[in-house]
């Protein structure tokens, strides 16, 4: 039997020189020979002592987002080692062994991860027993270094934009209240118009003065539209022009017509526009309602043009953002009687979905009635205004014949009238015709 530790390395039988292997060996002997054997033996001593040592990573992310390219290097040192003989871990940890290692002591450590990391843990260990297993626990702590948190004051009146520059979540509280805003990302807080708002964080604070509402404008009234003193309002318009697919035609066309009763008409169209929708309580303006929906929409062609009985008379153009507009009278002219045609139009030019509102009104002032000629009435006779009768021109004087007396007889006398009196019946002085007859040729004798 081999002693423990040892080897038998062969068996080597002499004279004949037999040798065999470790398994034993078969001789033959003639008779009277005397054989030697030596066997050799080949002393073994036992391995050393082994013994292993396993290290455990932990790893607290303090809050911090993991990052999943982060590794950390475990290592084992000792001064029968050359150079240390270190293993990997990943963002998250996890555990390393080291076997077969001799017995004696050694260091346990973690190539530095930065300035980022808090290592705890790690330690010298001594391995003096075979087949020991010793354990090793070594703990990162992601340090927080919190870049400050920035407020802005946006409208509506009172709005706060809080914006985390980390990489990580930040908390903070504001007014008893806790909240987080993301890595690299914003939140909003709302305070009172006018308020001096304060938030803390780990680290630091910020102070900011919340926007009043006449820093944020104000909502744009609807104008109304009304026809000029005299004239008749004989319609109304309003509708909302574009759908959600852009480079198309909206349009509206508002029919009407006119009584033949007068020779023509005077008419005017009168507008107003929406841009954006001050009907939702947008602010005039874009960019001050804090991105509420439908406010601060930013559409680049809320535009339209008018249209009386088919031709442009019109254009309406983009006039700011959520606010109405009043342009009065966009068209005025003098037409006839029948069926006319108001149209308003909306052409799509951009890429996005856009639409404007309008509102219109058509008021009308009549010219004159037309007038007809009447026919007479047979049965009615058609009299001339009676006429004075022109004055009788007056009889020219003619003088009496004077009879020559009879032979022995003498002739009478006549006394002439007296001058200027007007009952001898001659025309006294200054006398005007009348429209009685003339009485200047009937004379009476006196005497």
């Amino acid at each position: 039997t081999v002693p423990s530790d040892w080897d038998l390395a062969n068996i080597d039988c002499r004279p004949n020189n037999n040798t065999g292997l470790t398994d034993g060996l078969t001789i033959v002997l003639e008779a009277g020979e005397e054989a030697v054997c030596t066997f050799n033996n080949v002393h073994t001593p036992p391995p050393p002592p082994k013994a292993s040592i396993t290290i455990v990573k932990s790893v607290n992310w303090n809050g911090v987002p993991v990052d999943g390219s982060q590794t950390f290097d475990l290592c084992i040192n000792s001064v029968a080692f050359s150079s240390p003989q270190c293993q990997t871990v990943g963002a998250n940890g996890g555990s390393v062994s080291f076997a077969d290692l001799d017995l004696g002591v050694y260091d346990v450590y973690e190539l530095d991860p930065g300035s980022d990391w808090t290592v705890s843990g790690g330690t010298s260990v001594t391995l003096d027993t075979p087949d020991q297993q010793a354990s090793v626990t070594i703990t990162n702590t992601r340090n927080i270094v919190v870049l400050p948190l920035t407020l802005e004051a946006v409208c509506p009146a009172g709005t706060i934009i809080v914006t985390n520059p980390n990489g990580f979540p930040v908390d903070f509280q504001y007014n008893g209240q806790s909240y987080s805003v993301g890595a690299n990302s914003t939140t909003q807080i709302t305070a009172q118009p006018g308020e001096t708002v304060t938030i803390t964080f780990n680290g630091g604070n910020a102070t900011i003065t919340a926007k009043l509402t006449t820093d944020c404008g104000t909502v744009s009234q609807e104008p109304g539209l009304t026809c000029p003193a005299n004239w008749t309002l004989i319609g109304e318009s309003r509708a909302v022009l574009g759908i959600n697919h852009p480079n198309v035609v909206f349009e509206v066309n508002y029919n009407f017509n006119l009584d033949g009763a007068f020779q023509d008409y005077q008419v005017a169209v009168l507008v107003a526009s929406a841009v954006g929708h001050p009907e939702a309580g947008c602010l005039i303006g874009g960019g001050n309602d804090g991105g509420t929906y439908p406010c601060d929409q930013g559409q680049n062609y809320e535009s339209f043009n008018v249209l009386f009985d088919g031709g442009q008379v019109a254009s309406i153009p983009d006039h700011g953002e959520d606010q109405w507009q009043s342009f009065g009278n966009v068209y005025s002219a003098t037409i006839g009687a029948g069926a006319h045609t108001v149209t308003y139009r909306h052409i799509g030019q951009g890429t996005t979905p856009e639409s404007v509102t309008y509102k219109s009104i058509i008021c009308v002032l009549a010219g004159q009635p037309v007038v007809t000629q009447a026919a007479p009435v047979e049965s009615q006779a058609v009299t001339q205004p009676e006429q004075a009768p022109p004055p009788q021109e007056k009889e020219e004087e003619v003088p009496p014949v004077e009879e020559q007396p009879t032979e022995g007889e003498q002739p009478a006398e006549v006394e002439e009238p007296v001058q200027g009196d007007e009952s001898a019946g001659g025309e006294g002085e200054g006398a005007q015709p009348t429209d009685t007859p003339d009485k200047s040729g009937d004379e009476s004798a006196e005497g």
